[in-house]
């Protein structure tokens, strides 16, 4: 659910979680204290590592909340 209202689009809704996962990730490295964006468990996961993680996720979810959103949507293998 997102502040937008119950009909907000499947993209809003992506929009909006990765939003959140951004601000959820600002909090942990203010709560880390090392200076970087950085997840403190998981240091193999931090700086540029970390956006391109991030871009790709989100573009994949768009897509596909853009693909799932179509009432028409089908797969290559699907057959009528």
């Amino acid at each position: 659910m997102t502040p937008f209202g119950r009909l907000s689009s499947a993209p809003v809704n992506v929009a909006w979680a990765f939003a959140n996962i951004l601000a959820s990730l600002w909090v942990l490295e203010i709560a880390s204290s090392r200076g970087f964006f950085a997840l403190p468990a998981q240091m193999e996961l931090a700086g540029l590592r970390l956006w391109a993680f991030l871009i790709g996720a989100f573009v994949t979810a768009l897509w596909l909340a853009r693909f799932w959103s179509d009432p028409n949507a089908r797969l290559p293998w699907h057959r009528d």
